[in-house]
């Protein structure tokens, strides 16, 4: 049964800008439940983070690897070395072990995540956002303790 089917529940229209308005707000407060999500679990996802960042890396160098073999493979291409068909043959199979290797990483960025926070809705870049910005919140606040502002 949904909201609207609810008896005791009434909804009445609104216009564009309060719609707008609403959309904003739960906007925000799904964007500070996340945070608070993300700060009640720090502890935990610092070194998660840490991991993600190292297997990202290693992806990321395994994709400029494939990525340079299919451009290497299109000159071949357009000099004339190979056909269309010997090709599309090639090429294939690194364009499936490019996306291999992106599902890998999304695997195993929701694993870990889904093994500290069960039912979680959020991206390893908004965790990485918000650990940021917690990180540069707390050196800010070290550097006003140590040099506070004249009174």
């Amino acid at each position: 049964m949904s909201l609207l089917q609810l008896p005791h529940l009434k909804f009445k229209p609104i216009n564009q800008k309060d719609k707008d308005t609403h959309i904003a707000w739960l906007e925000y407060q799904v964007d500070r439940l996340k945070w608070q999500l993300v700060m009640a679990h720090k502890s935990k996802l610092e070194p998660f983070m840490e991991r993600y960042k190292e297997k990202k890396a290693e992806a990321d160098v395994q994709t400029g690897v494939i990525r340079e073999r299919i451009i290497a493979l299109r000159r071949q291409l357009r000099s004339g070395e190979i056909d269309n068909k010997q090709y599309q043959k090639q090429l294939t199979p690194l364009k499936r072990e490019k996306k291999e290797i992106a599902a890998a990483l999304n695997r195993f960025a929701y694993q870990e995540l889904d093994d500290m926070i069960p039912e979680h809705n959020i991206a390893t870049e908004e965790i990485e956002q918000y650990l940021e910005e917690t990180r540069e919140w707390e050196l800010w606040l070290r550097r006003f303790k140590q040099h506070p502002l004249p009174m």
